[in-house]
């Protein structure tokens, strides 16, 4: 434990951000964590720790002050995520969504569209970010789904798989192909669709081995009607977005990542210290030797 304890120590937090990370690991002890076993067990969607979550204004760190937000540093979100999967690896992964696919509309909205759609993510609201299709993951130039304009609308056709958030979200950064630009590069684009839009369906819930809490699902627009006031930049500007979202989120991901490896120590560590080998403690006997070493990381 005193490794971990060092490394805590090397951070340089303000008084502020401190503040913030005493309330999040509060949280994460008293709500989030006893309820870890119950969400991955069960599958069921932890609202508990979102409502939680929602109390303390975790949302408002990443979205700017004239949107309702604190506009509080990326280094500290990372860390609340950090935070928050150590204790509940489900719930990590449902408060990262939330960032990845409301960044892209952070940082590349107009007013008008910050202004009217994230004060909703602020004040507790749930995102998700909708790139994957069954032809296209890393490659997302061969995605199916098209965006056809028509008068002040876009008519979005398509579908999506292992969308986290997917039966729960709020608001859906949807990425798909404008149908009036052939280049299947240049044609990629994005927009905000909104909970509720007639035409979209949530087709399909995965079952996986682990994070069983954090919903991710198959999802179907058939005609689905959205303002084109929703679409982010012009048509065709998608991908340098879904490029500048993926920046963002991988390090979120290992935040996640982190959180659940300082989890598995802690508990390696409390069962080599309580476990019995014959007449020594496991932790001490000379059977194991864990030698670790520190390397330095430059950010």
């Amino acid at each position: 434990m005193k490794l971990l304890e060092q490394f805590a120590r090397t951070r340089r937090w303000d008084t502020e951000e401190r503040q913030v990370l005493e309330q999040v690991q509060r949280v994460a002890d008293e709500v989030i964590a006893p309820n870890a076993e119950h969400t991955d067990r069960t599958s069921d969607f932890p609202w508990e720790n979102v409502r939680t979550i929602n109390e303390l204004g975790l949302n408002m760190l990443f979205v700017p002050e004239q949107f309702g937000g604190l506009g509080m540093s990326y280094a500290l979100y990372l860390e609340v995520v950090s935070i928050i999967s150590e204790a509940c690896a489900s719930t990590g992964i449902i408060y990262a969504t939330n960032f990845h696919g409301m960044k892209p509309l952070i940082q590349y909205g107009n007013d008008e569209q910050r202004a009217r759609l994230l004060p909703r993510i602020a004040e507790g609201g749930l995102g998700a970010l909708a790139i994957t299709e069954t032809t296209a993951g890393s490659d997302a130039t061969d995605m199916k789904t098209r965006f056809t304009p028509e008068g002040d609308d876009i008519i979005v056709q398509g579908s999506k798989i292992f969308i986290s958030n997917g039966d729960v979200a709020d608001l859906y950064l949807l990425f798909g192909k404008w149908s009036t630009i052939e280049d299947p590069r240049r044609s990629i684009s994005v927009l905000i669709l909104e909970k509720g839009t007639p035409g979209f369906e949530v087709v399909s819930k995965e079952r996986k081995m682990g994070h069983n809490g954090s919903s991710t699902c198959g999802l179907a627009f058939d005609g689905c009607r959205v303002p084109r006031a929703n679409l982010l930049g012009e048509p065709g500007d998608g991908l340098k977005i879904l490029l500048a979202s993926l920046n963002k989120s991988r390090p979120s991901v290992a935040a996640h990542a982190l959180g659940i490896a300082r989890a598995a120590f802690k508990d390696m560590v409390a069962y080599g210290n309580e476990r019995v080998q014959g007449v020594s403690v496991y932790s001490t006997s000379k059977a194991i030797s864990l030698r670790w070493r520190i390397w330095p990381v430059s950010y």
